[in-house]
């Protein structure tokens, strides 16, 4: 027998995290589970789970006895731990049939396991490797800033994830679904010679990174080849399948001449939003933003069931009064993702596509939003 001790409050969350990255169905019924890894230094555990295109590995603190490996349902065993906040519980494997064992101070439970030897190893490495280093943050922020418009879209896969660059002078995350596109930029990444090397990461796992990151502290080691793309720390490992295939190029749509903006505050805009939206057409969402000197009014009709709403907010607006319609739900994550209590509107005309970005770029930092606008019917 073997046996594994620990604080559920000291596991939960590593395997809360592991087991998310677990398919509701799975072709393969070994990837339903979390393979738990103890090894001879007896204070350490490793969580893994899959779904055959993204590995999680995260450490946790246990106490065991010797080394060993197994794979338990994940749901089943995360709902278990979840139920026993506050316990510890030392789980006992039995050889003569594979079931685990809980106790804990006033219970038990008995849960089936299966061999680790079926659950399947992290896709390799198989090409060319580059190797960053990047503090965390500045990772999660690139990434966390533009997948609001990551595209889902069978027939261009190439807009199904957050495309990264990494130049001589920055290192830029773009998103797009071909209506509306992100871009950030980070100024303080650099290299030292004049490659230019990329990869696009698909929305699973850019999700599961910024949820990893939010608490992660220091550097994290990011190893890409054409194929593959590992993330890791000390504490966790995430590696999945990259997106293959060629990323547009997003600076020929960003336009160049927008010779009319406008300045809003940020909470002003999306408060507005807010109150006019849900009198507007559900169907379509469409949003006008008339400008005119001093102030912009918001509108939304719905003219089936003759509903409508509009409401004038302050507007840094001095030219001739211009209609431009987007649909309302990609302006207020545009809006949202704006990191800055004021708003750059920057327009040439209302057919064309409109450029947002914050009052003031913060740090080393720049970022703006493009909308592609609706047809206004007068």
């Amino acid at each position: 027998m073997k046996k594994i001790t620990f604080s559920v409050d000291s596991v939960l969350p590593q395997l809360a995290q592991v087991a998310s990255v677990v398919n509701s169905k799975n072709a393969i019924q070994i990837l339903d589970s979390v393979m738990v890894e103890t090894f001879s230094d007896g204070s350490t555990a490793i969580f893994t789970a899959s779904d055959g295109e993204v590995t999680l590995q995260m450490k946790a603190a246990v106490e065991s006895e010797e080394p060993t490996k197994f794979c338990v349902e994940a749901k089943t065993f995360l709902q278990t731990l979840r139920g026993l906040n506050g316990r510890v519980v030392t789980l006992t494997l039995t050889d003569e049939s594979p079931t685990i064992e809980g106790k804990y101070d006033n219970g038990n439970f008995k849960l089936p396991y299966q061999d680790a030897s079926m659950f399947p190893t992290p896709n390799k490495f198989d090409g060319e490797q580059e190797e960053r280093i990047l503090d965390a943050q500045c990772f999660l922020r690139a990434v966390d800033m533009v997948k609001f418009s990551v595209a889902s879209d069978e027939l261009r896969p190439q807009m199904n994830g957050v495309h990264v660059d990494f130049f001589a002078d920055s290192m830029v995350a773009v998103a797009s679904d071909g209506h509306k596109l992100a871009k950030f930029s980070d100024l303080s990444i650099t290299r030292t010679d004049d490659k230019v090397s990329e990869f696009i990461l698909p929305t699973k796992p850019s999700n599961l990174l910024t949820s990893i990151m939010q608490k992660a502290v220091g550097d994290v080691k990011i190893t890409f080849d054409a194929r593959m793309l590992s993330v890791s720390n000390s504490d966790w490992k995430l590696t999945t399948r990259l997106i293959e295939g060629r990323f547009p190029n997003y600076n020929s749509v960003i336009p160049k001449d927008l010779s009319i903006e406008a300045v809003v505050n940020k909470e002003n805009i999306l408060g507005a939003l807010k109150r006019v939206l849900p009198l507007g057409s559900s169907s379509s969402e469409m949003v006008v933003l008339n400008f005119r000197n001093n102030a912009v009014i918001v509108s939304a009709e719905d003219i089936d069931f003759s509903t409508s709403a509009s409401e004038m907010i302050p507007c840094e607006y001095s030219g001739e009064s211009l209609r431009i319609a987007f649909k309302g739900s990609f302006l207020a994550m545009s809006v949202q993702n704006i990191d800055d209590e004021l708003i750059v509107f920057s327009m040439s005309d209302p057919s064309r596509a409109c450029v947002l970005r914050p009052f003031e770029q913060a740090g080393q930092t720049e970022f703006l939003s493009l909308l592609m606008p609706m047809m206004l019917n007068d």
